[in-house]
């Protein structure tokens, strides 16, 4: 059986667990300057796996501003796991992004948890990762970079239909209410331009979490009323 919960995931940062400021000086960074986060998906054809560490790199370009990079856990398998090829392309992507820690406004976060740092940014950077949606629930903007190399070919050798995973809502992690990308070269200039107009995709961003979220705050609280009642039935032998 199928029982209507919502996302627990997200309820302490939807209950303001989180302080930006406190998150921000955690990391050494600057409070007062806005933060971007680039946290892209780990498949084949994502934009890392395809443009290595440039993305952040032409982040950096933007001035006065903090850039977190947040990898999705899969990225983080060791090398001696059996999966460490299909997850990581062969890179040690801990070492490859670590190579930008001499820039003073720039961090690497080796965690798993990412509630934390989504509530400290105030633009996301994406290509096709679902955390995109918990970022728009917060009613802030995110850009994707878009990933032809995804769409193209990793999804067909997955049997995956290509088409629907890009422009369908329920499956193209909110692509449709934010900005794409299609240039690295156009990255930093995106940037620039989200900071200075957050509002821009916002009417649509809000409809897609409207329609999505479901118990917001309280998933939690539904999940374990749930699982209370189920094993609260008396059992008829």
């Amino acid at each position: 059986k199928f029982y209507n919960i919502g996302y627990p995931k997200l309820d302490d940062r939807i209950n303001n667990k989180y302080d930006r400021s406190e998150i921000l000086n955690e990391l050494k960074l600057d409070p007062a300057l806005k933060t971007v986060i680039y946290a892209p998906a780990w498949d084949p054809g994502s934009s890392h796996r395809v443009h290595g560490i440039r993305p952040a790199q032409e982040i950096l370009k933007v001035r006065n501003i903090n850039l977190i990079v947040k990898l999705h856990p899969a990225n983080l398998e060791p090398e001696y796991s059996p999966y460490y090829q299909e997850y990581t392309g062969g890179i040690d992507w801990n070492k490859e992004f670590r190579r930008l820690e001499h820039h003073y406004n720039f961090r690497y976060v080796n965690e798993y948890l990412i509630n934390p740092i989504l509530a400290a940014g105030d633009v996301l950077i994406t290509d096709f990762s679902g955390v995109a949606l918990e970022f728009m629930s917060m009613d802030k903007p995110v850009i994707y970079i878009d990933c032809p190399e995804f769409y193209g070919k990793t999804l067909k050798d997955w049997a995956q239909d290509s088409n629907k995973s890009k422009d369908d809502d329920r499956f193209n992690a909110g692509r449709n209410a934010g900005k794409i990308v299609y240039s690295i070269d156009k990255l930093a200039e995106a940037v620039e331009e989200i900071l200075i107009h957050p509002e821009l995709n916002a009417d649509a961003r809000r409809a897609l979490i409207k329609k999505f979220l479901y118990n917001p705050g309280t998933a939690s609280k539904a999940a374990a009323d749930c699982i209370i009642s189920m094993i609260s039935i008396p059992t008829i032998l």
